[in-house]
């Protein structure tokens, strides 16, 4: 630990010298200036010897020696551009700065005495206004509320909750709960900046045994808080790759450029922007066909990729998914997903073979 004395030493070669050598060996100015400069400024009063006692404890070696580095570095401090002239050229700008807020604050106290308020109050607003600051909610926060809502779902199975944010390419959230009872939950760190409530609506999602409970649950938050997270977050560095569920490129019999092309044109005018088109990894016969909102990808079944299979059945499934990218996801007045509505099963019917398309999927 240093003494408060070599603190003050450090900062200063005039002050570096002036304590060591008390004055003594230095003629004319210098020596004056030491005289007036009290030891006791320099190292505290309970270790300042007296300067007779300080130089008789040094040797004559050490006097010289402390006399040919110190005063070098004083004659530089004293130099036109050296630190005390610099200390001096800060010290000059105090005055100046006081003006100018003096200046400001007559200019003001004018502006008001003269009927300019509202000029004062336009000035004022110009200003910009700091933004506030995005929530940001910690681990903990999330653990608590977690905690609450599996007391509720699921009583006596949660124990103890572990909450962890990733860079996922597709998922939003995930968890397990071992044997013990202690839930691992994970979100995407876009949830970062993410409320309480959407935190608490998601946790209700995630603990919610039964599907048909958790279509009448308030999820509004949620929802909105998902949609907007930007596409780029989901290809954040450190992301593991997702697994490929999906086949892009033309298909062995069937091409879906041409079907996007033959629908876009005459259903919607071509104005439609083309997503990503892909085949699903298997034949699947339960999902014919989905459409990803957030990745914007189409994908069909390769069941459809048949020359048995006619133009019309793959175009009305192309028709299907490109309404979902069109009018949206709906929402009920509850504000559960509707991705089948009244809207648009009226829209899905202006299909012109929407009749023979339907009876050839229920004997496929």
């Amino acid at each position: 630990m240093k003494k408060a004395s070599e603190k003050v030493i450090l900062d200063d070669p005039e002050q570096l010298f002036f304590s060591f050598a008390g004055g003594a060996g230095v003629s004319g100015e210098a020596a004056e200036s030491a005289a007036a400069i009290p030891l006791s400024a320099v190292v505290p009063p309970p270790l300042a010897p007296s300067i007779p006692e300080f130089r008789a404890e040094l040797k004559p070696a050490s006097v010289a020696r402390v006399d040919q580095t110190v005063t070098p570095a004083v004659a530089a401090a004293q130099a036109p551009g050296g630190p005390a002239q610099r200390a001096g050229s800060r010290s000059d700008k105090k005055p100046q700065l006081d003006r100018s807020v003096s200046n400001l604050a007559a200019s003001v106290e004018e502006m008001l005495s003269g009927g300019d308020a509202a000029e004062l109050a336009a000035l004022a607003a110009s200003v910009p206004q700091q933004s506030a600051s995005k929530e940001f909610i910690t681990e903990s926060r999330v653990a608590e509320i977690v905690l609450k809502i599996g007391a509720l779902r699921r009583p006596g199975q949660i124990k103890k909750v572990r909450i962890a944010f990733y860079p996922f390419r597709a998922t939003l959230y995930s968890f397990k709960i071992s044997k013990q009872g202690v839930a691992k939950v994970k979100f995407h760190v876009a949830f970062r900046q993410a409320s309480a409530e959407v935190f608490t609506q998601a946790a209700d999602l995630m603990l919610t045994r039964r599907r048909a409970e958790r279509k009448v649950l308030q999820r509004a938050a949620y929802d909105a808080f998902v949609r907007s997270i930007p596409h780029s977050d989901f290809e954040l560095p450190g992301a593991r790759k997702a697994r490929k569920v999906a086949l892009s490129g033309p298909g062995r019999f069937r091409s879906l450029d041409e079907s996007f092309t033959r629908v876009n044109d005459e259903y919607f005018h071509g104005r439609l922007e083309k997503p990503e088109l892909c085949w699903s990894p298997v034949r699947a016969r339960r999902i014919l066909g989905s459409y990803q909102e957030r990745n914007d990808r189409l994908i069909i079944s390769q069941l459809f990729d048949n020359p048995k299979v006619p133009l019309f059945v793959l175009d009305y499934l192309m028709y299907h998914e490109l309404l979902h990218k069109f009018l949206g996801i709906g929402r009920r007045s509850n504000g559960t997903r509707c991705m089948h509505g009244k809207e648009f099963r009226e829209i899905e019917k202006q299909f012109r073979y929407f009749d023979e398309a339907q009876q050839f999927l229920k004997v496929l």
